[in-house]
């Protein structure tokens, strides 16, 4: 009785549960909005039994017989309470009445040639980040480099306001008025590698049909092979355009990168942070901020490659402690002082544990050292390294990532 017409939350035994009244009838549904593995470590303490429920819900259908071997299983009573501590009801295993699967992502907007908007839970953004590059290869691989994706992620607690999420997401979609700024100039010999990647996803279909041939071209090839194509109407864009193959091996090419961005909305004016700069190329205009946004292709495994650095509570107090360092150095100068770099160098080697080589291949994968170097010479590669301030603004914001938006280390 009495919860809102509108729906309510409650809370019990740290599960979070949602009332909902039913339509046409007197009744109340109690949706579980915890997930189900804290549902489940919470009223089973047995780890054995635990994992024979967990088979049970990884059946393809949950029928009837299903649900009741769930619920014999299971012997519980939990009482959900307001916010401000009234209690309301209690349940029992026999008050299950249906389990049922869901869709790990809500729409915001329904998906355009221009953008799509989605909400998941925080844990599953790498997740996403894979998928929809596993979906571009698939299908845009030949256009790689002339038709970019960019993913933004905006992350904010659930009790927040969500029009607070979805100012940030305006702003982090990163409307381009000038797409001329986006083109970045690279290497023939870097860019191959990761095109010819790309392409040995190609199905049969496509290699039969010379897919690469039609789709793969790319304009400035200074041998004027092949096309001399008007790329937009404009003398300035006249250019000779040709597949990859045809370019001198020590040439260049203008592409533009897929990329990837991330805000994390500890407070509501945080989304101001999300400003991009027309002048520096739609990098972000905050100076901690202006790696932002990174090549998904260079920099997407080195930021997955950042979690493996925390094993236990004892390194992620060291890696604590080195971002404090970082900071302080820093924002205690206007100009970052290069001096400081042996002495951050020497730190990262003592707090990250770059003695053993499980880390110091992580540090040397990051910054593309040669991993087989050690102790000094390592730190003399190292200390160049970190002579630049958009290496040290890399690693808080691998930090900021895997810290701020995901809580994993």
């Amino acid at each position: 009785e009495k919860i809102k017409e509108t729906g309510e939350e409650l809370e019990g035994n740290n599960l979070l549960f949602w009332a909902q009244p039913s339509n046409g009838d007197d009744k109340v549904k109690i949706y579980l909005i915890s997930s189900i593995e804290d549902f489940l470590n919470i009223v089973i303490k047995n780890p054995k039994e635990r994992q024979e429920i967990i088979s049970i819900l990884d059946s393809e259908e949950i029928d009837s017989d299903k649900l009741q071997q769930f619920k014999e299983k299971l012997n519980f009573e939990i009482t959900l309470k307001r916010a401000n501590g009234e209690e309301v009801i209690s349940l029992t295993q026999n008050d299950i009445k249906e389990i049922h699967s869901y869709k790990p992502f809500a729409n915001i907007t329904d998906p355009t040639p221009v953008s799509w908007q989605i909400i998941i839970p925080a844990e599953k953004v790498p997740t996403l980040i894979d998928k929809v590059m596993e979906e571009y290869d698939k299908n845009f691989k030949f256009v790689y480099g002339k038709l970019p994706i960019h993913i933004g992620i905006v992350t904010q607690y659930y009790k927040k306001p969500l029009y607070v999420g979805l100012l940030a997401l305006r702003r982090i979609r990163r409307n381009v008025k000038n797409i001329d700024k986006l083109y970045e100039i690279r290497r023939i010999s870097e860019f191959s590698i990761c095109q010819r990647k790309k392409l040995a996803k190609a199905r049969t279909e496509e290699l039969i049909n010379s897919t690469e041939k039609y789709y793969s071209l790319y304009w400035n090839n200074p041998d004027n092979q092949e096309y001399n194509f008007f790329i937009k109407p404009s003398i300035n864009w006249k250019k000779w355009i040709s597949t990859i193959d045809k370019f001198p091996c020590s040439g260049n090419v203008e592409i533009i990168p897929n990329t990837f961005d991330f805000e994390f909305l500890d407070t509501n004016t945080r989304r101001n942070d999300i400003y991009y700069s027309e002048e520096r190329g739609y990098k972000r205009a905050l100076k901690l901020k202006s790696n932002r946004p990174y090549d998904l292709e260079i920099y997407w495994e080195k930021f997955k490659a950042f979690k493996d650095l925390v094993t236990d509570e004892f390194s992620r107090n060291r890696l604590h402690k080195l971002v404090e360092l970082i900071y302080s150095k820093l924002l205690n100068e206007e100009n970052y002082n290069k001096n400081y770099s042996y002495i951050l160098a020497s730190a990262f080697y003592r707090l990250l544990e770059l003695h053993r080589d499980e880390k110091r291949k992580i540090i040397a994968k990051i910054y593309e050292i040669d991993e087989t170097l050690k102790g000094l010479d390592f730190i003399k590669e190292l200390q160049k390294v970190l002579k630049k301030e958009e290496n040290l603004y890399l690693f808080l914001d691998m930090f900021e990532f895997w810290h701020k938006v995901l809580k994993e280390v």
